[in-house]
């Protein structure tokens, strides 16, 4: 299994107060990865965010983060150069 430690999306540099977690920088927020589709009625994702597999969502569609920690396995994982 591929690990957040060792990918590169992983951002541990501003979050030393959650306790060893890093941030997932390839999950991307939902509402802005997404546009309204006037002819269908419903929202649908925008072609740059195609390849994303996973998203983030908080009640104000304003700010939400994945939080992870280091033994974490995603399907995203990315080796960090």
């Amino acid at each position: 299994m591929k690990l957040c430690e060792t990918c590169k999306h992983w951002n541990t540099s501003e979050l030393s107060y959650y306790i060893g977690t890093g941030r997932c920088e390839a999950v991307r927020m939902f509402f802005e990865s997404t546009q309204w589709n006037k002819e269908k009625g419903d929202r649908e994702f925008r072609p740059e965010f195609s390849h994303v597999k996973a998203f983030t969502q908080d009640g104000s569609d304003y700010v939400a983060w994945l939080y992870t920690k280091p033994d974490f396995g995603c399907v995203m994982h990315e080796k960090k150069p």
